[in-house]
């Protein structure tokens, strides 16, 4: 009987392990932010555009000093992790030194960036400093919550424990900004104070659920290890930082507050996009580190890899189809010119989730971390100057589209560098992969030339949803239907 419980809990097929870690990371990011979604219409209301894009711009803040304080370390614990299998012992001393690292160094340097920051921030950028503070804290507490409870489950595939942590966490949050921001209209400050104790509850209960046995050793090389795989990761983090938020950080410098919440709001219906890609990516992701050593693994890469690649582009065309319609119907008229800027964001959302496919050749697979932050440190740099010159003139559409180029630069660049660094780039089916491009196209021109965005709403979404759907059960004979029993010997087809 264990036995059974034990292989439904963690099944020997990779294809069904990739299914099964992929809809448990999924479900557990819809639970995150599927409510915040929903409710999203009720706070953007409460709130208004301009205290909307107040806010945008300090979660901006705090996403650049969460991304440089989290030390890369959130890669480095589940790939350590994973290789530390056959040393029980070791792998335990190595969570302890890990955890303790993670819980007092952002702690001490978000104290030493507030004591410094605090006040210039909000000057230039004319938010309250108690704002900013608020966002500062919640990076020592998010930070030990991501990496600790979060990644060792993850590496540890406890995926029903994972999903547990992440309904406790935004259940609790929900309740946090109901109370703050409708209830209580506490705005902004509510806002970022529910974000906080959310993080905080799910540190406690993370910790809780992880049941790791701490002490108070602390291994110096354990830790330099660690570091020394995942500080080379923090540029890189930190240039995708400067593609995805930087742009509300230019938008402030040039145009009203209303301006940034009416980009934030569209922004914000495309990150479920991204939260998907990843969440699938997450699923495959043991798949790409056990392909490391095992030749059999590596060989099965190829229907899963080029299923990924298919389901992001489909996510995609989901999102730039029935977005702007949606965003109609549900959002009040002051946001009306989001509709606008949606499709363009899918397009960027699109390359992020095509672009994990080679930085898991990279990362996870090959293990060479080093020169990686090059290739998005252009493709920030990209994201940056094309904003610097075409968003004082064109607003926020400006930045919408240049996002979308500058991801397209980081996927072609991680392209050009997985051939550098991996033995065996990941095999593809290009011509299938060809194919579905062709059948999303040819759905995404009916859907332009027969439904265009400017008629009626209602039927506009519904008739695009009949296109969409079509285009996926033709997707789905070609992808999971089609090769079931895949001739590898004839080579990608």
């Amino acid at each position: 009987m264990r036995g059974a419980v034990d292989l439904i809990q963690r099944p020997t097929s990779s294809s069904a392990r990739v299914v099964r870690g992929s809809i448990a990371y999924t479900a557990a990011i819809l639970a995150q932010r599927a409510i915040g979604l929903i409710l999203l219409p009720v706070y953007v209301r409460v709130v208004g555009p301009a205290e909307y894009g107040q806010l945008a711009i300090a979660v901006t803040i705090s996403s650049a000093a969460a991304t440089v304080l989290s030390f890369g370390l959130e890669a480095a614990v589940f790939r350590t992790y994973i290789h530390l299998a056959s040393d029980p012992d070791k792998r335990n001393r190595f969570v302890n030194t890990l955890g303790i690292f993670v819980i007092v160094a952002p702690a001490l340097s978000v104290a030493l960036i507030a004591a410094l920051l605090l006040v210039p921030i909000s000057s230039f950028f004319t938010i309250r400093p108690e704002a900013i503070g608020l966002a500062l804290a919640g990076v020592a507490v998010t930070v030990p919550a991501t990496i600790l409870p979060m990644a060792i489950l993850r590496a540890q595939e406890r995926l029903a424990d994972y999903l547990r942590v992440s309904v406790i966490t935004v259940v609790v949050q929900t309740v946090f900004m109901i109370g703050m921001v409708v209830i209580l209209h506490m705005g902004i400050i509510g806002w970022l104070l529910a974000s906080l104790l959310g993080s905080a509850v799910q540190l406690v209960v993370g910790l809780w659920v992880l049941g790791h046995r701490w002490t108070r050793a602390f291994e110096v090389p354990l830790l330099m290890g660690a570091l020394a795989f995942g500080l080379p990761l923090v540029p890189h983090a930190l240039s995708h930082w400067l593609l995805a938020l930087s742009d509300r950080a230019v938008l402030g410098a040039y145009v009203d507050s209303s301006q940034i919440g009416i980009y934030n709001l569209a922004y914000q219906l495309g990150v479920p996009m991204g939260i998907l890609a990843v969440a699938a990516n997450q699923g495959i992701m043991p798949i790409y580190a056990e392909a490391t050593h095992n030749l059999a693994r590596r060989a099965e890469l190829r229907t899963l890899a080029s299923r990924q690649v298919v389901a992001t582009c489909l996510l995609g065309l989901a999102v730039g189809m029935l977005g702007p319609s949606l965003m109609r119907l549900v959002f009040p008229p002051d946001y009306a010119q989001a509709a606008g800027l949606l499709p363009w964001i899918a397009a960027g959302y699109t390359f992020f989730g095509l672009y994990l496919i080679p930085m898991n050749a990279v990362s996870v697979m090959g293990g060479e971390t080093r020169w990686v932050w090059t290739s998005t440190l252009t493709a920030g740099g990209v994201n940056v100057g094309l904003n610097l010159a075409t968003v004082p003139t064109l607003g926020n559409i400006a930045a919408a589209v240049n996002t979308a180029i500058a991801y397209a630069v980081l996927l072609g660049l991680l392209v050009a560098y997985q051939y550098q660094v991996a033995r065996t780039p990941i095999p593809l089916a290009w011509r299938r992969i060809a194919t579905a491009m062709a059948v999303m196209g040819i759905g995404l021109g009916c859907a332009i030339l027969l439904l265009p965005d400017e008629a009626a709403s209602v039927i506009t979404l519904a008739g695009r949803t009949v296109v969409l759907l079509v285009v996926t059960a033709i997707l789905w004979a070609l992808f999971v239907r089609g090769p079931r029993r895949p001739n590898t010997s004839r080579g990608p087809c």
